[in-house]
């Protein structure tokens, strides 16, 4: 229920920061620590404009971030107090133009109706004068978001500080101090991806120099550190502006196990702590075939877990879906671009996994696991407390989602109506396992045959299905699986 996942929702976050929520101003219980370089990101408000944080910065704002989450009661406690309000309404672009405020719903389970009040909840959206973004979970998981709500104040140097729950005076006297003001001779360096995988040994990496003064850079000495034929070297020359970046490309990192990579740039400016990136590099992979399988378990937060699975460009090939109900077994089926190289990242926005039995009103572990089409094991993970895990998959060979070995799928009509029938060829299994499944990941239909014959045929009864998408899952006793699009009139 929802009204009870709330409630849960609120007793975790008492129970373990409870001291957070009443913090004084200027506290700094968050994971990212003030004074650290902010990481640039990009966001679509509810209205549909797009926002870049170190674009605001450039145009001379200092940016207010607040990340709360519409069921969090001391989020509507101070979003009713208006201090961010009066700071957007006095300092904001229609105002002396030197704070911009960003209001950041970072529980993606939440929904819109939530946002806007309907349904008796609290209407966060009217009065509201400054840029909401709703499913910005990632923009939270970004800035390491530990409780709700987390107020941030970015500077004009780019460091970020936690400012916290303060009145409008407040926040103006913070931006308006001499630390937040933009300097004149700083720059440094920045990466989007702290957690990498690599299949070969020999990469390619990147890192972002950025200048965070208002005077033009020319020229930088970035080194590298780490890797096998580390220590290297880049002399980079040109002209960048205030908060212009260019990207720095080492060829032929040599990386023969698992480590962290540092970058550093030596110079002599005004901010040190924006002067080295650490990157932390998995190499090898799992082999697999280009099919995978999901099988995923929330825990009574189903909203703070996400995954992603990337190409070695670090493109999205396959996302999930937001997830919404509590301790639910969810599954997954997908065939990769193709043959090469992927990382999976397993993420929880608090940081502490589908360890829901360590909360009392919960007491249920969730899971998560990735498996190849024959069933080798990917990622296999239990109530283990993490923020980020990542696996590389070494996709080395297609297999067809209706060939598996010598057994192969057919499955007629399809579009279908009350009734599919199912023809398997060429098996050498006993017992066989037909389940379907939605597009977001449920299980709906299960049944179980045992065989006697290198050819099968059954008739599955789907009138209970109502019409759209489904996956049609077939598994035999040795964990291979076959996998077809289903669609239902």
């Amino acid at each position: 229920m929802k009204n009870t996942e709330n409630d849960m929702k609120l007793t975790k976050l008492y129970t373990l920061i409870l001291s957070c929520f009443l913090a004084l101003p200027f506290a700094s219980n968050a994971q990212m620590a003030s004074g650290s370089l902010a990481p640039n990101f990009v966001a679509t408000d509810i209205e549909g404009n797009e926002y870049e944080l170190y674009d605001l910065l450039s145009q001379g704002y200092k940016v207010i971030i607040d990340v709360s989450a519409t069921w969090c009661g001391p989020c509507w406690d101070y979003h009713q107090q208006g201090a961010l309000k009066d700071i957007w309404n006095q300092y904001g672009p229609d105002g002396s133009q030197e704070i911009f405020v960003i209001f950041i719903e970072g529980d993606d389970s939440t929904t819109s109706d939530d946002l806007n009040g309907v349904g008796g909840t609290w209407n966060w959206v009217e009065g509201t004068p400054y840029p909401m973004f709703d499913d910005a979970g990632y923009v939270a998981n970004l800035l390491e978001i530990a409780y709700y709500p987390t107020v941030y104040t970015v500077c004009s140097d780019g460091l970020i500080y936690e400012t916290g729950q303060i009145s409008a005076a407040q926040h103006y006297s913070f931006a308006t101090e001499l630390d937040c003001q933009a300097k004149v001779n700083d720059q440094g360096l920045s990466s989007s991806r702290s957690l990498i995988g690599s299949c070969d040994e020999d990469i390619q990496t990147e890192v972002q120099l950025i200048n965070f003064g208002t005077d033009e850079l020319s020229t930088a000495t970035i080194e590298l550190t780490g890797c096998d034929n580390c220590p290297l070297q880049q002399t980079w020359e040109g002209s960048l502006g205030y908060f212009e970046n260019e990207s720095i490309v080492f060829e032929d990192v040599q990386m023969s196990d698992d480590g962290r990579l540092s970058y550093s740039i030596d110079v002599d400016d005004e901010i040190s702590a924006n002067n080295d990136v650490i990157q932390e590099y998995i190499i090898g992979g799992v082999e697999a075939s280009t099919s995978i399988s999901i099988s995923l378990k929330t825990d009574c937060w189903p909203g703070e877990t996400s995954w992603v699975i990337e190409d070695a460009d670090g493109n999205v090939v396959e996302r999930s879906p937001l997830y919404s109900e509590q301790n639910t077994e969810y599954n997954h089926f997908f065939v990769l671009p193709g043959t090469g190289c992927y990382n999976i990242v397993l993420s929880d926005s608090y940081g502490d996994g589908f360890n829901g039995s360590a909360y009392p009103d919960c007491g249920q572990d969730g899971f998560f696991n990735c498996t190849t089409d024959v069933g080798d094991i990917i990622i296999e993970d239990g109530s283990n407390q993490f923020s980020s895990m990542l696996e590389v998959i070494n996709a080395s060979s297609t297999t067809s989602v209706t060939e598996t070995g010598t057994m192969q799928l057919d499955v007629f009509p399809n579009p279908a109506t009350d009734n599919i029938t199912i023809e398997l060829r060429d098996l050498d299994a006993s017992n066989i396992q037909f389940e379907i499944f939605s597009m977001d990941g449920k299980e709906l239909l299960d049944v179980a045959k045992q065989v006697n014959a290198s050819d099968f045929t059954f008739n599955m009864n789907i009138n209970s299905l109502s019409a759209g998408l489904y996956y049609l899952i077939v598994t035999d006793d040795q964990n291979r699986s076959l996998h077809k699009k289903l669609v239902v009139e």
